[in-house]
């Protein structure tokens, strides 16, 4: 296997086969997928900002806003790093504005009948 995905997560035990989905997405993509682990701490540990800096691609999934600004945090770590880097953001969880309104933050409705994975196929052909 080649390069690394790395994917981060604040979602509901409910929706833990989205993460799941996206590992298979970007491993059917020729990614590794590599998960952050939830970490009840409030602080980021190094171990993501290291491994995100040895990824060639950055997915957000967020569907509660428990570790969201976390999420964020890494997605803003990795385009800063120049990572391509999207994050799927579930509507109705509260982000800050301009956050929200970025190109590379998707946001769907729980409901519609696209799974969010969808969006991140559609996102990875233009990346």
């Amino acid at each position: 296997m080649g390069m690394k995905a790395f994917i981060a997560y604040s979602i509901t035990q409910t929706d833990a086969h989205m993460v799941t989905e996206l590992g298979d997405l970007v491993e059917g993509q020729g990614y590794m997928a590599e998960y952050d682990l939830p970490n009840p701490a409030h602080a980021l540990r190094q171990h993501a900002f290291d491994q995100i800096a040895v990824s060639g691609l950055f997915v957000g999934l967020i569907t509660a806003g428990t570790k969201a600004q976390q999420v964020l945090q890494l997605w803003q770590y990795a385009r800063s790093q120049g990572i391509p880097a999207v994050v799927l953001l579930l509507e109705g969880v509260s982000v800050h504005g301009s956050v929200a309104r970025h190109p590379d933050i998707i946001t769907f409705k729980r409901f519609m009948p696209e799974n969010p994975v969808r969006f991140i196929e559609l996102w990875m052909s233009h990346h």
